[in-house]
């Protein structure tokens, strides 16, 4: 009896390490699909946006940036198309660093960063996270 009941719990302790590597293979292959896009730069004149690297992620969610500065700093998604560029959800801004996140809409676009005072920025980063 007693070497059927230690089958018993072997076969059990087998069947749950199995299922926690299958738990985490599920979450690790649904985690290999996102993707980060980061890009960083030098002087960034007042007034102006820029896309970086200009990469476009097809289900772009969130996006962080910040910049060498005590004012405010700006990100939000840009698209283009014939007609121009757009901001389709205008710009998220506060001091020092900022966040945009539309979570769980995604949409087809570049991680933009914008300067919105008069001085420039001398060093700045944003990165782009995509589905």
């Amino acid at each position: 009896m007693k070497i059927s009941a230690g089958i018993s719990a072997s076969k059990r302790s087998l069947l749950g390490a199995l299922a926690i590597i299958g738990i985490l293979s599920a979450v690790l292959a649904s985690s290999a699909s996102a993707s980060m896009n980061e890009y960083s730069g030098h002087n960034l004149a007042g007034h102006t946006w820029t896309t970086g690297n200009g990469v476009v992620q097809p289900k772009l969610w969130r996006i962080d940036g910040g910049a060498s500065t005590t004012s405010s700093v700006c990100v939000g998604p840009v698209t283009h198309d014939a007609a121009g560029y757009h901001f389709p959800y205008g710009w998220t801004c506060s001091k020092s660093e900022s966040i945009w996140t539309i979570y769980p809409t995604t949409i087809a676009a570049a991680d933009g960063l914008y300067n919105p005072n008069s001085g420039t920025f001398s060093s700045y980063w944003a990165a782009g996270f995509s589905e």
